[in-house]
C-alpha cells in the first residue's frame, strides 16, 4: 500500500508533495508521485530516476524538491495519458493506495462539476481521496490545521487522518470545529456534546493536541470562513457529495478565503466506501458495459414521455374509466378475451413508470405526478368496478374474478418481468411496440375491478386477494422499472445540491416490501409443492397395503380450480367404494396437506379373471369428475380386461 499524491502544475508542486510526505510518513507507507503531463494517446507509467536530469520543466522541479527535502522513501513516476480520472482510478487500484491527493488544477471545471469526477473516481476508487486546492507555496511545513466536524463518514475520516498525523508531528495543533445552530439557551452545551460524540465516533477523543471548538451560527460556511480566517494552514472539509466539494474547492468558500490578506489551503476529504459500495460499483460497471446505454437525447425523450403520461389528465380518467368498465364486464362474463382488451386500453403502467424514474432521478415532482395519477386512477378505477357490480348483483362470482383473488408468488415474478420488460422497451424507441404485450402480462385494472365486483356482492375475502394482487403488481413493476432505468444510463443528478435521501429510502422500502409480501404469496405454492405431493403420495400407498390391499392407486394431481386447491385421487376397486372408506382417504389427504384442501376421489371398477364377476352398477362415464368425497363415489362399469390392473374407463 502506498500514498499517491498527482501533481499537475509546478506552482503547486510544493504544497503537494510536503502534504504527500507527511501523511506518508503518518500511515507509515511510502510515497507515489505521478507527475501528470499532456499527452495525445494514453501511455504506461514511467518511473523516473532522481539521478537523472529530465528535460520536462514539472519532471525536473519535482526531481529536484525530492532531493531537496530529502525523501527517502519516495518514487517519481511521469504519466501521459488523455482519460486522467479513470487512468488514475486504475493505478489507484493496481497499487492498493491508501489515500490519493489529487489537486484542482489536475481537473479541468467541467470534471468537477458534471458527474465525471464522482463517476469516474470516486465510485471507482476503494481508498480516501484528498482534492486540495493550495492558495500559496510555501518553503516550510505548515503546523495548524482546522477540521470542521459535522458527523458522517466522511468527517470522520478526516479526523483520523490528521490524529494521525498529530502523533507523528509533535508541534502540529489542529482543532476540531463544529457549528451549532443558535437556538435555545443551551445550544453551546449541545453542540459540545454533539462534538464529543462525533469524536468519539472517529475514535480521536483521545487524539494528542486536539482543540474543541463550538461556534453558534446558522450559516454553516460563514462559520467556518471565519474560524479559517485565524492563522490556519489547512482547512481540512470531509464532504460526502459533490455539492460540497464544488462549494469548498471552487465556490464561496474558496473565494471568501482568497479576498482575505493572511490564506489558507483548502482540501476536501472522501471516505473510502464500504467495501459493500465498492462491489456494487464494480457490478453495475459492469453491467453497464454489457447493456447499452441511453445517450442524452435518449433521456431526454423518456423523461418527456413519462411526465407527460405520468399526470392525472382528463384523457388519463377518461381511459382509465372506459378500461376498468370493459374489465369488469369481461369478468361478470368470464370472457379472458375482454378482460384482456381492457387491458390494452388501461394507462395505469406509465405512471408506475414514472414514479420508477423518479426514484432513480431522485425528482419529487415527478414522484408526487405520479403517486397522484396512481391514486386517482385506482380510485375512479374501483367506484366503476363497485357500480357495475351493483347492477349485476344477480350475476354470480365467475371463475375469472376468483382467479385474481387468491394471487401467489407467480404473479409477483410476472410483475417483476412485465415492470422490467416495459421500462427497457420503453427505454430503446425501436421496441416500443412491445408495450401492449407488457399491458396484457402485467393486469392492472382487472385486479382493481375485481375488488369492487367482488365487494359489492359481499365476497369479501375475493376482494381482500384481488386488492393484495394490484399493491403486489404495483410494488414490483415501481422496483423493476427503477433498477432497469439505471442499468440502462439513467443517473441521478450530481450537480444538485439537495439530499435525495428520500428516494434512498422509498427504494428500501419498496425492496423490503417485496421480499415480504412474497411469503404469503408463496405458502399457495407451498401447499402444492412436489414434496407434499410426493408424501401423499407415500402416505395413501401405505394406506392401501394396510387397510384396504383390494385398492389400486393410479394417479395424484394436485389441481386449482376457481382460486380452490384440489387433490384428485384416481384409483381402481374391485367394488363401489364405500363412504367409510372414502373419508378415511379424505381425512389422510387433508391431514398430510391443508385442511383447507378439497377431495376428489375418481373410481372404476376392477375385474379380476380369478374373481368372480362383479354386477355392472350403471353410471356416468369415469371421464366425468366425481363429487367430493364426502358423497358417495361414482364408479365405472367393470372392464373387460384381465389385466391385474385396469385403466379407469
Amino acid at each position: 500500500m502506498c500514498v499517491i499524491s498527482v501533481l499537475s502544475e509546478q506552482d503547486e508542486m510544493i504544497p503537494f508533495i510536503s502534504w504527500g510526505a507527511r501523511l506518508a510518513a503518518s500511515l507509515e507507507m511510502p510515497l507515489v508521485l505521478l507527475c501528470h503531463l499532456p499527452a495525445k494517446e494514453d501511455q504506461e507509467p514511467k518511473e523516473i530516476k532522481l539521478e537523472e536530469t529530465q528535460e520536462h520543466p514539472l519532471l525536473e522541479a519535482t526531481r529536484q524538491e525530492i532531493l531537496r527535502q530529502k525523501l527517502e522513501d519516495c518514487t517519481l513516476w511521469s504519466l501521459r495519458c488523455v482519460g486522467f480520472l479513470p487512468t488514475i482510478a486504475k493505478i489507484t487500484a493496481e497499487r492498493k493506495a491508501r489515500l490519493l491527493i489529487l489537486g484542482q488544477s489536475g481537473l479541468r471545471e467541467e470534471e468537477a462539476h458534471e458527474r465525471s469526477l464522482e463517476t469516474h473516481l470516486l465510485k471507482q476508487v476503494s481508498c480516501d481521496v484528498m482534492l486540495m486546492r493550495p492558495i500559496h507555496a510555501p518553503e516550510d511545513t505548515f503546523n495548524r490545521i482546522l477540521v470542521p466536524t459535522a458527523g458522517g463518514p466522511h468527517a470522520r475520516a478526516a479526523l483520523r487522518l490528521v490524529a494521525g498525523l498529530a502523533k507523528k508531528e509533535e508541534d502540529l495543533k489542529w482543532k476540531s470545529l463544529y457549528i451549532s445552530s443558535d437556538e435555545g439557551l443551551e445550544a453551546q452545551a449541545v453542540g459540545q456534546q454533539i462534538l464529543e460524540e462525533n469524536l468519539r465516533k472517529a475514535g480521536v477523543d483521545q487524539a494528542p493536541r486536539v482543540e474543541r471548538s463550538v461556534i453558534l451560527g446558522n450559516d454553516v460556511s460563514n462559520g467556518i470562513i471565519e474560524e479559517a480566517q485565524r492563522g490556519y494552514d489547512l482547512l481540512l472539509v470531509g464532504a460526502s457529495n459533490m455539492g460540497v466539494v464544488r462549494r469548498t474547492l471552487f465556490g464561496n468558500i474558496q473565494k471568501r478565503l482568497l479576498q482575505e490578506k493572511e490564506t489558507v489551503d483548502v482540501a476536501v476529504l472522501h471516505a473510502a466506501p464500504p467495501l459493500l459500495a465498492v462491489a456494487r460499483n464494480r457490478v453495475v460497471r459492469w453491467l453497464s458495459q454489457i447493456i447499452p446505454q441511453m445517450d442524452r437525447q435518449a433521456r431526454v425523450d423518456l423523461f418527456t414521455h413519462l411526465q407527460e403520461g405520468s399526470r392525472a389528465t382528463f384523457n388519463f380518467l377518461a381511459l382509465i374509466c372506459l378500461s376498468t368498465a370493459i374489465a369488469a364486464l369481461g369478468l361478470l362474463q368470464n370472457s379472458p378475451a375482454v378482460v384482456i382488451g381492457a387491458m390494452l386500453v388501461a394507462p395505469l403502467m406509465t405512471p408506475m413508470l414514472g414514479a420508477g424514474l423518479a426514484l432513480v432521478q431522485g425528482n419529487l415532482k415527478l414522484a408526487k405526478d405520479s403517486t397522484n395519477a396512481i391514486l386517482t386512477g385506482f380510485l375512479c378505477s374501483l367506484a366503476i368496478g363497485t357500480l357495475i357490480g351493483l347492477i349485476a348483483i344477480r350475476l354470480d362470482i365467475t371463475a375469472e374474478i376468483l382467479a385474481r383473488g387468491a394471487p401467489n408468488l407467480l404473479d409477483l415474478l410476472i410483475a417483476l418481468l412485465s415492470g422490467t420488460a416495459a421500462a427497457y422497451a420503453l427505454a430503446r424507441p425501436g421496441l416500443m411496440a412491445a408495450l401492449p404485450g407488457v399491458a396484457i402480462a402485467a393486469a392492472l385494472v382487472p385486479p382493481i375491478a375485481s375488488v369492487g365486483i367482488s365487494l359489492s356482492h359481499g365476497q369479501f375475502s375475493v376482494a381482500a386477494g384481488a386488492a393484495f394482487l394490484f399493491f403486489t403488481n404495483l410494488t414490483a413493476i415501481i422496483l423493476a422499472s427503477s433498477l432497469t432505468f439505471y442499468l440502462v444510463g439513467v443517473r441521478p443528478d450530481l450537480r444538485s445540491d439537495q439530499p435525495r435521501r428520500w428516494a434512498r429510502r422509498l427504494l428500501l422500502t419498496l425492496s423490503t416490501t417485496a421480499m415480504l409480501i412474497a411469503f404469503p404469496l408463496g405458502v399457495p405454492l407451498l401447499r402444492t409443492a412436489p414434496t407434499a405431493k410426493n408424501q401423499l403420495h407415500a402416505s395413501l400407498q401405505s394406506y392401501i397395503q394396510k387397510k384396504a390391499p383390494q385398492l389400486l392407486l393410479h394417479r395424484l394431481s394436485l389441481l386449482k380450480e376457481q382460486g380452490v386447491s384440489i387433490a384428485q385421487i384416481e384409483i381402481s376397486s374391485p367394488t363401489p367404494l364405500s363412504q367409510p372408506l372414502a373419508q378415511e382417504i379424505t381425512t389422510l389427504t387433508k391431514k398430510t396437506l391443508s385442511a383447507h384442501v378439497r377431495v376428489r376421489i375418481l373410481t372404476s371398477l376392477l375385474w379380476h379373471s380369478e374373481l368372480p364377476p362383479v354386477r355392472a352398477i350403471p353410471t356416468q362415464p369415469s371421464s366425468r369428475p366425481a363429487a367430493p368425497a364426502s358423497s358417495p363415489s361414482p364408479t365405472s362399469s367393470p372392464s373387460a380386461t384381465s389385466s391385474p390392473s385396469s385403466r379407469p374407463r
